[in-house]
């Protein structure tokens, strides 16, 4: 076995080395940037369950099958109610995930108070 010559060695260069491993992690941390956005695409939007999400219109029609128009019409009509589906920050229209997932599985029974009946003598009641 013979020894390497003093001509045979290369020097390190240092700042080289240090610009792959920079190199290196910034392309390991948008692997884990891509894996997380796959693993929040695939999984419904949600990594745990303990995880709340919040949602703007846009975000929610691409995740149930309505319009942005249509849940917009749906929040006017009362079938999602402002401090349970959704809340306003400023202008801003964010929906809690979990509720909208309750009303879409049928959980969310929504109760209504029956109108009182207003007796009025001019109709002889």
């Amino acid at each position: 076995m013979s020894t390497p010559t003093k001509d045979a060695l290369e020097p390190v260069n240092f700042t080289s080395a240090a610009d792959a491993l920079e190199a290196s992690i910034q392309q390991e941390q948008h692997f884990r940037d891509d894996l997380l956005k796959m693993l929040i695409r695939h999984s419904g939007g949600q990594i745990a369950k303990d995880e709340e999400q919040y949602l703007s219109v846009k975000q929610l029609s691409s995740r149930i099958p309505y319009a942005e128009s249509s849940i917009r019409n749906m929040m006017g009509a009362g079938t999602f109610r402002e401090g349970t589906h959704y809340f306003k920050r400023g202008a801003r229209v964010m929906f809690k995930w979990s509720a909208v997932q309750s009303w879409v599985e049928g959980q969310d029974q929504r109760v209504e108070a029956p109108l009182p009946l207003v007796r009025n003598k001019a109709h002889g009641s």
